[in-house]
């Protein structure tokens, strides 16, 4: 679908804070958060836009779920329900109060009197009768009693909202006076989308650019967040995906004070006193325990001695992988192996609702969420060796990855059954027709009798949804952030692997001495069981030429099934045919081939050369085949 240019005027949204842990300024009644969230697409008489109304419903809830604002979403609104709305807080809100606007539309500039608009839904092209002039929204945000006020715009020619100024970032011992200063000073700012230009309705997969940058930084974001840092963190992204340019100032004749919007996490701690009270103790102070943690754990997580675990976890009941060794224990005094009788994910109950508390945990967010796995932060080799046996070229260069922050994956391919949850909340519906493998023609071709309801053969509600673009799961991970409050996404091209690799540095997470003959306890490949010319003859799994319910293979170290085969798996990345300049922080690679997304893991369709770890692979984004699925991951 043709994606038309956002001409959109503004976006308000208020944030702020601290860049590194918990600040000692003084305890300050930061006082209640408020949002209007505005986002524009059923035009009538200017052209249909396509994301503004998904961001902004994104956007509401992250700043809801994660940040507990009192949110009121406005889709498709008129110049009415907008004024309307910024008129009932401006009679409701106190010096108390925090103001947060978000505005997704079309725009104007008339560039004979440097005015720029909003265009509300019922705007005429020609007609700014029903327009929104700046003017008329800084002058009421300058009647408001609300302390803080921050607008954000993603918009073309946003630019006119804000004087042109450079901010200090304060630093360092500055912070903590700075913070207090800024807290009790009003403040009108604004993060804009571009300055005087045109700005995208596309470019971030199915979010405009700019609001795809600003979303990750929302839902990556578990610490105070200044304005200031918001728009650093936002604005790289966007320069290096487009041609526009964000900027952030105060807002022209709004009542600007000199102070910032503090925005703070539900999970953050309040400030504390400035003097008194004891200081937090330094990262560093168990010394280098984690570093033998980490050792101890890499000489026995591929072992089948259940002492070993125990030992660990005598030598650190607390450590890092304690979870994982008390379900490796578990797993090993069961005399568990091989493939199971059925779905791992019907067997499994875990409790709605509970926050993990160290790597290894599991959770689930609501009754119909994956289950999700907490994993460890840690530092991995990404890529393949040259010496890797069936090694491609788009493996390479190796590079170390430092995976900083654990993070949620889930435990299990998203499946047909929470797809389905997905369809009836949402209506949203995948293309018709899937490609599938043509025996006759020996190459894939568009079957339009296969779909994600039926891609040809046995399938119940257990077995990993398939025929799906990487589209449809951006839709899914979006509707799931909304539905629950948390920032559910998929996973970096680094965060796969890392998490697939469970630790282990061999070609296949079952190790180096374990390999072809493993392949079918491990995975669901092309082995003996089907009739493909290039089958691997090793072993038999009994599935034949199809998926296979989840959690029917072994997990991998971090208890992760099907990493390997079954289906392949999207991610976020834009494809890019090495390694080179790829980021070395486990983070989303935005650059490259965004027209293609990375694909990981391999599938049933494939054969030995393909159940690799370091396998990758890239396809159109509009892609629906029958080998094609995917799974989420959460940021905690």
């Amino acid at each position: 679908m043709m994606k038309t240019t956002r001409i959109a005027c503004l976006a308000l949204l208020a944030l702020v804070c601290f860049a590194t842990g918990p600040s000692r300024a003084s305890n300050f009644d930061f006082g209640r958060y408020h949002a209007l969230v505005i986002g524009n697409n059923e035009y009538v008489n200017l052209p249909r836009l396509e994301t503004a109304v998904h961001d902004a419903e994104t956007v509401a809830g992250l700043l809801e779920g994660r940040y507990g604002f009192d949110v009121k979403l406005l889709r498709n609104a008129t110049k009415d329900d907008i004024l309307r709305a910024v008129n009932d807080y401006r009679a409701e809100l106190t010096e108390k109060d925090n103001l947060l606007i978000y505005y997704a539309g079309h725009g104007y500039l008339d560039r004979q009197t440097g005015t720029g608009y909003w265009q509300p839904v019922d705007a005429e092209a020609e007609d700014d009768l029903e327009w929104i002039a700046n003017g008329e929204l800084t002058r009421r945000l300058n009647a408001m009693s609300a302390r803080h006020v921050m607008v954000i715009a993603d918009s073309c020619y946003s630019g006119t909202l804000v004087r042109t100024a450079s901010s200090k970032l304060a630093t360092g011992a500055e912070r903590d006076e700075w913070l207090r200063r800024v807290a009790e000073k009003r403040s009108r700012t604004a993060i804009v989308s571009g300055g005087l230009e045109p700005v995208m309705d596309a470019g971030g997969g199915s979010h405009s650019v700019f609001a795809a940058a600003l979303i990750a930084s929302l839902s990556e974001n578990d610490k105070p967040l200044e304005g200031q840092e918001l728009f650093r963190r936002v604005s790289r992204p966007v320069v290096v995906n487009s041609d526009q340019t964000p900027q952030y100032s105060d807002i022209r004749r709004a009542g600007h004070e000199g102070g910032e919007f503090i925005f703070l996490p539900k999970t953050t701690a309040r400030p504390g006193p400035v003097s008194g009270g004891e200081k937090a103790p330094p990262a560093s102070a168990r010394g280098n325990e984690g570093a033998l943690d980490l050792a101890f754990w890499s000489e026995i997580k591929d072992e089948a001695d259940p002492a070993l675990f125990q030992a660990y976890l005598d030598e650190f009941p607390n450590g890092t992988f304690a979870a994982l060794a008390k379900r490796r224990i578990a797993k090993l005094g069961q005399g568990t192996g091989g493939v199971s009788g059925g779905s791992g994910a019907d067997e499994r109950k875990v409790a709605v609702g509970t926050f993990p508390k160290a790597p290894g945990e599991s959770f689930r967010d609501c009754e119909e969420c994956p289950e999700m796995v907490v994993l460890p932060a840690g530092t991995f080799a990404m890529g393949s060796p040259t010496t890797e046996k069936d090694r491609f070229g788009g493996e390479g260069p190796r590079h170390p990855v430092n995976i900083a922050k654990p993070f949620a994956v889930g435990r299990f391919e998203v499946t047909r059954k929470q797809f389905v949850h997905f369809i009836r909340e949402t209506g949203h519906v995948p293309e018709s027709g899937c490609r599938a493998w043509d025996a006759d023609k020996n190459k894939w071709r568009t079957n339009k009798k296969k779909s994600w309801k039926d891609p040809g053969f046995a399938y119940t509600e257990d077995h990993p949804q398939n025929c799906i673009s990487w589209h449809d799961a951006q839709a899914y991970v979006d509707w799931l952030s909304r539905r629950t409050g948390k920032p559910y996404r998929l996973l970096s091209e680094a965060e796969w692997e890392y998490a697939a690799r469970g630790g282990a540095e061999a070609r296949r997470y079952w190790g180096k001495d374990r390999d072809d003959e493993e392949v079918c306890t491990y995975a669901n490949g092309a082995d003996a069981a089907t009739d493909f010319e290039f089958r691997y003859q090793t072993c038999s799994d009994g599935i034949g030429r199809q998926t296979a319910a989840v959690g029917g293979f072994k997990p991998n170290a971090f208890g992760l099934h099907d990493m390997i085969g079954n289906v392949w798996e999207w991610v976020e990345d834009c494809w890019n045919d090495g390694y080179d300049g790829a980021p070395d922080h486990g983070g989303v690679w935005t650059t490259g081939d965004c027209s293609r997304r990375a694909l990981r893991g391999g599938s049933w369709g494939t054969d030995g050369r393909f159940l690799r770890a370091a396998v990758r692979l890239g396809f159109k984004t509009e892609n629906r085949n029958v080998n094609l699925g995917f799974r989420v991951a959460r940021t905690l």
